[in-house]
């Protein structure tokens, strides 16, 4: 949860890149040829890739979806979901609390419910939901747990991604948002990774200095803390769904903190759930040709050498996805594209950078937010 977000409301985004090259060594048989003939696409790269040109070390994982054959290009249009089915499954206190219902500047009605520390958000024209019991606040957790890359103080890495709560683990965590989410309205085919933060591991983290609401009252850490921290994404095809957010930067769109679901779970259930844009696709086409190992890597190659000065940059990950180019909130058509990210990070300053390479074309895609 980044620092800057106030309660459980994050705005995501996404994205990622491509990646082998005969040139580096790999621990299965790099083949950089275009694969391609027609109608059937052999997605065949290595696992792992290392190599060192000039400034820039390749030292990744090449992540590209379970059995992926084919890929596509289509459109994409915002889905949309009813208040009924949302307020019934995640406001069930009978109780409506403060009404703050509103409309936006597109003219879609935002509904709003507040009911002591618990909220509710929805946009009528999106799938865009916001939830939370107040839990995110009975505890400090925005001081004491940051998953931003591109904030100061990130510390996601000294907290388990494996673990498992005696309450549940992370697999039955995934769930019970799943059912949540279906309850809405949202039946889709999602992919996740989680965080177990132990409450023990949160109070070694707390800052000395509170960041915000530094009046603020939270109660002590205690078993009640533990809780996981969910990044859910959209499948498309098998492979995970990308877009810019407005929170993103354009350094660092694919980041999990950036996912279109987010949600934390304890031992009493769902505890906060964000859900930001989720896509329907229609006339999808089959992509017959893609760019080569070797044009991808060397496009990377190129433009880190070329702008990094002093140090260098290390690339951890080559992740395949579709991208859905230009989103913006105002907008509801998009088109979706097949694309390679690679995520990196500087040796001298630690900042995290990505790299969005077209894998039809092997030209690098430049992002940049439309909000």
């Amino acid at each position: 949860m980044g620092k800057r977000c106030a309660g459980f409301l994050w705005v995501l985004a996404a994205c990622m890149l491509f990646g082998c090259s005969n040139a580096g060594s790999d621990d299965t048989a790099a083949k950089s040829e275009a694969f391609s003939d027609k109608k059937t696409i052999k997605l065949d790269f290595p696992k792992t890739y290392q190599k060192v040109d000039g400034k820039v070390k390749f030292n990744c994982n090449i992540v590209a979806g379970n059995d992926v054959n084919s890929l596509y290009v289509a459109k994409a249009k915002k889905k949309s979901v009813e208040w009924n089915n949302v307020y019934s499954a995640l406001w069930s206190d009978g109780d409506n609390g403060k009404v703050e219902d509103e409309v936006d500047e597109n003219g879609a009605k935002e509904y709003n419910r507040t009911l002591g520390d618990k909220h509710l958000s929805f946009n009528e024209n999106t799938t865009f939901i916001s939830f939370g019991t107040g839990y995110y606040y009975k505890y400090d957790f925005v001081n004491s747990y940051n998953d931003e890359e591109a904030i100061s103080g990130y510390n996601r890495d000294v907290f388990q991604k494996s673990k498992d709560f005696s309450f549940a683990s992370g697999q039955e965590a995934f769930t019970k948002v799943e059912d949540e989410l279906k309850k809405c309205g949202l039946d889709e085919k999602l992919d996740y990774s989680y965080c177990a933060l132990d409450h023990n591991v949160l109070a070694a983290n707390e800052e000395s200095v509170p960041y915000e609401d530094s009046d603020k009252k939270y109660q002590p850490w205690s078993n009640d803390a533990d809780c996981y921290q969910l990044y859910i994404r959209q499948l498309y095809q098998g492979l995970p769904v990308y877009y810019m957010n407005g929170m993103a930067s354009d350094k660092n769109i694919a980041g999990d903190e950036y996912n279109a679901i987010k949600a934390m779970v304890s031992q009493n259930g769902v505890e906060d759930l964000y859900v930001g844009c989720i896509f329907n696709f229609e006339d999808e086409k089959q992509v017959t040709s893609v760019a080569s190992f070797d044009e991808v890597i060397n496009r990377i190659s190129k433009k880190y050498n070329k702008i990094i000065g002093d140090g260098s940059i290390e690339i951890n990950e080559i992740k395949l996805f579709y991208y859905v180019e230009n989103y913006a909130y105002n907008k509801d058509n998009f088109k979706i594209k097949p694309c390679w990210v690679a995520r990196g990070k500087d040796t001298v300053d630690g900042r995290y950078t990505e790299t969005v390479i077209d894998a039809q074309t092997g030209k690098e895609i430049v992002i940049c937010s439309q909000f």
